[in-house]
C-alpha cells in the first residue's frame, strides 16, 4: 500500500508509482518463498539514482530462515528495476 494517488503516474520515472510496485514484487517473491507475512518499504532520495533507495526495508513473520533469499530477492529487483516499468506499460502490473 503506498500513501501515493495511484492515477496517472508515469512508470518510467515516477520513482513513487516504481517503488509501489517494486515493493509489491519483492513482498509477492518473498511470500512465496515461504514467508507468512511480508513488510516492504521502499524510499528514495532526491538526486540518487533510482536502483539506490535511501531505504529498503524488508521485514517478515516466517518460521523459515529466509533472510538470505529475501536479500536476494530484493538484490534481483533493484537490479533489473525496469522491468517494473516494462511490466506496468504491458499491464502486467497494477498499482492496486
Amino acid at each position: 500500500m503506498s500513501m501515493e494517488a495511484t492515477a496517472g503516474k508515469n512508470p518510467i520515472n515516477h520513482v513513487g508509482k516504481i517503488y509501489n510496485l517494486l515493493s509489491k514484487e519483492i513482498a509477492k517473491d518473498i511470500a512465496d518463498a515461504g514467508a507468512e507475512q511480508v513488510y516492504v518499504r521502499l524510499m528514495s532520495q532526491i538526486g540518487k539514482p533510482i536502483d539506490h533507495p535511501l531505504i529498503a526495508s524488508v521485514q517478515m513473520v516466517s518460521d523459515k530462515n529466509l533472510e538470505g533469499k529475501a536479500r536476494e530477492i530484493t538484490d534481483y529487483w533493484f537490479e533489473n528495476i525496469t522491468e517494473i516499468t516494462k511490466m506496468c506499460v504491458e499491464g502486467r502490473a497494477q498499482t492496486f
